[in-house]
């Protein structure tokens, strides 16, 4: 990719290496002939060092031979940029040239000439050491949310001779709400061989982060100038939610779900139950599992078994509902209510592998999953809540009556949703007022459509039921507390 210089360090190295030349032509037109000579001579290291400020007459092919060169040094990706430790250094080279200029002294201009010499050369030498250098980054594909990963970083020189000596390797992650820029030091790359460092890093936010383009900097040996090479090296890390700790009352919550379900099993009969093998009749089977014609060939009593894993299946139904006006803490709770949800389907899939495991998302768009719950389900179920976006894609009955027709009514169904689950005027047992105390009417509405759904559930839905449960800190607080809160 060419790109030219744009920082202001350039711009005012061209500026005071024109300044100095049309400062010595108007001098040597009114010194003598020794004079402008020695002028000549000590003007001659800095003018050669600026020269790259005639690159833009190189454009269309024309222009000197440093032009030329400039032009290639372009196409190379590179930067330039002078440190403050240069800009000072550079200032009493003015002062050196300006009083030799005034008091026509060749002793002074000899020592402006020795000064600036250490200046360019640790500018060229910068753009050696950074010829043939190469990065490359090792990332992990997904990690989670405030826990620390590891990236490496490899740096290669291909030249043949020359290493390249203290390295800086600034990296870029970037998310909407977050921006990190970690650096990596390598002292010593040898000719011909690469070497290997790694930087920890720790993302607080959900979603995707772009990665790069990596900056190779170098100021070795002097530290007057300062030279980048920019590696377009572009990566995505995906961020899981932040997961939290679920307290025992959780557990047994839940534990108590699943008597209801086995409950409501029994009385729809154990045919509903995924069948699993035929195998010898003991006492105490149900006669109607006997298997005639298997136990005729057999010659002894089989049966059907069945998998009555029914009440281990769940279902999250996730509503990231916010006002059309939403403040930042109504995306607090949205991150809260994912956070829930991650954590929950996280233990389920632990806890009850084998077991069905089903989620939809209602925000700003619809997004649904299933599968059978285990380690190979986490992934593929922590990755639809990381792309999660807070809003309101359709009404929240239509979403709920199409989610139960996909995932099916066996196992606990869990509604989380961050609308209230009481009136805004209804106070808390502190005696203050209730947390949702503006939005007016719509947070009445958002109120009213789950007592709704509340209503529909009691009235209609008969064969299975929808837990509703508010995504808030106080209201879970007794079950669910996350590990650490997001910076």
């Amino acid at each position: 990719m060419s790109t030219g210089p744009r920082t202001w360090g350039e711009r005012l190295v061209r500026s005071s290496g024109l300044l100095c030349a049309a400062a010595l032509v108007l001098w040597m037109a009114m010194a003598d002939e020794l004079w402008a000579g020695t002028a000549l001579l000590a003007m001659l290291p800095l003018m050669i060092g600026t020269g790259p400020a005639a690159a833009d007459n190189g454009r269309n092919g024309k222009g000197s031979f440093i032009s030329r060169a400039w032009k290639r040094y372009r196409r190379r990706s590179m930067r330039a940029r002078i440190p403050y430790e240069g800009l000072a250094y550079m200032v009493i080279l003015i002062i050196l040239m300006c009083g030799a200029l005034l008091g026509k002294s060749n002793l002074l201009l000899l020592v402006f000439a020795f000064m600036a010499g250490p200046w360019i050369v640790n500018g060229s030498l910068c753009y050696m050491l950074l010829r043939g250098i190469d990065a490359t980054r090792r990332s992990p594909r997904h990690v989670m949310a405030g826990e620390p990963f590891s990236v490496e970083i490899t740096v290669s020189n291909s030249k043949r001779l020359l290493s390249s000596w203290v390295l800086t390797v600034m990296d870029r992650v970037q998310h909407a709400h977050e921006q990190v820029l970690p650096r990596v030091l390598f002292t010593r790359v040898p000719a011909r061989s690469q070497r290997t460092e790694h930087y920890q890093a720790r993302l607080m936010h959900r979603g995707k982060y772009k990665l790069g383009p990596i900056r190779v900097t170098t100021r070795f040996p002097l530290g007057l100038a300062e030279r980048s090479l920019i590696i377009q090296e572009a990566e995505e890390i995906l961020v899981y939610p932040q997961l939290g700790e679920l307290a025992p009352r959780w557990r047994r919550q839940s534990q108590h779900a699943r008597e209801l379900v086995q409950q409501s099993a029994s009385q729809r009969g154990s045919y509903d139950d995924e069948f699993h093998r035929i195998r010898e009749y003991r006492p105490g089977d149900d006669p109607r599992a006997i298997h005639w014609k298997t136990s005729a060939r057999q010659n002894e009593l089989m049966v059907r078994e069945y998998h009555q894993s029914r009440e281990d299946d769940l279902t999250i139904l996730l509503d990231l509902w916010t006002p059309s006006r939403a403040s930042v803490a109504n995306y607090q709770r949205a991150e809260y209510a994912i956070s829930f949800a991650a954590t929950v389907g996280y233990m389920h899939c632990l806890d009850a592998r084998g077991s069905q495991l089903g989620i939809s998302v209602l925000g700003h768009d619809v997004d649904e999953w299933s599968g059978v719950a285990g380690p190979f389900a986490i992934h593929p179920f922590l990755e639809r809540l990381a792309l999660s976006q807070a809003g309101t894609a359709r009404p929240l009955d239509d979403f709920v009556n199409e989610a139960l027709s996909l995932h099916g009514a066996k196992g606990r169904c869990l509604l989380i949703t961050t609308r209230p689950t009481q009136p805004a005027e209804t106070p808390t047992s502190n005696g203050k007022g209730r947390r949702w105390n503006a939005g007016g009417e719509e947070l009445r509405l958002a109120h009213e459509e789950l007592m709704q759904l509340s209503a529909a559930d009691r009235a209609e839905r008969t064969q299975y039921s929808v837990e509703i449960i508010e995504a808030h800190p106080q209201v879970l607080s007794d079950v669910f507390q996350l590990a650490s809160e997001p910076e």
